[in-house]
């Protein structure tokens, strides 16, 4: 009886190291939309008083807040190996996550129907090159999308193909505020990106879109830094230009 009680038990411990050792190989060929070899990652949280930023996706203040990031940018993109740098508000697999509701020009909803409510990132124009996201169609945002410029949004391609027919997102129009009113603020949707998994690498990516920082400036976001070298010869230098 006890030698068929340990055969038993070592077969269930072997089958099941073999499910596991099955799902690791399974995860290690899912794609999760980035590449994070190389890239330094640290939190910033500015004080409200100093920093103030806007209270909504549709208040586009904060100024101060807007500069602050801007500015550790251009710092830190200067230091010997950074190939590119960005700021997010969100990291994928960060276990986080933000959502915000918008409506579609032209869309009419019936009462029933409830409005369009996805995942929603705000990011700086090299986001997508810092972590080699590829770009499927239109463009990245650049400096030139600024808090005096029209106001734009990238999606991701499982957004696209939920909302637009065969995915055709490009120059879409969608807003934050009520879309009846005569001085709605639309927001131009000019890029579609590969999916990027940031809930976990076993589940299905979630539609997202993406908003420039200076558009919608946060207080609390998460640098993100590519080197060409090992990346924690950053961890001095970085905090020094913040400082």
């Amino acid at each position: 009886m006890l030698v068929i009680a340990e055969i038993a038990l070592a077969l269930v411990l072997l089958v099941g190291a073999g499910l596991l050792m099955k799902s690791f190989a399974r995860l290690q060929g899912v794609d999760p939309g980035f590449n994070a070899r190389h890239v330094l990652m640290t939190e910033l949280s500015l004080p409200q008083t100093k920093y103030p930023s806007g209270a909504n996706p549709s208040d586009l203040g904060g100024d101060s807040t807007r500069n602050f990031y801007q500015e550790i940018l251009h710092r830190v993109a200067r230091l010997p190996g950074v190939e590119a740098v960005a700021w997010t508000n969100i990291l994928p697999l960060s276990g986080t996550n933000s959502d915000s509701s918008f409506s579609i020009e032209g869309r009419e909803m019936s009462k029933n129907e409830p409005q369009p409510d996805e995942e929603i990132r705000v990011i700086t124009p090299d986001y997508f090159r810092v972590l080699q996201t590829p770009l499927l169609k239109g463009r990245f945002f650049t400096e030139a999308d600024n808090a005096d410029a029209p106001k734009v949004a990238i999606v991701n391609e499982v957004l696209a193909r939920k909302y637009f027919h065969n995915g055709d997102a490009l120059g879409k129009r969608i807003t934050f505020s009520d879309p009846r009113k005569p001085d709605v603020k639309w927001i131009t949707i000019i890029g579609i990106v590969a999916n990027v998994r940031h809930r976990a690498l076993e589940l299905e990516p979630q539609p997202e879109y993406y908003l420039p920082h200076a558009q919608l400036p946060m207080r609390e976001m998460i640098l993100a830094v590519r080197s060409v070298q090992d990346p924690r010869s950053l961890t001095a230098a970085i905090p020094r230009e913040i400082q």
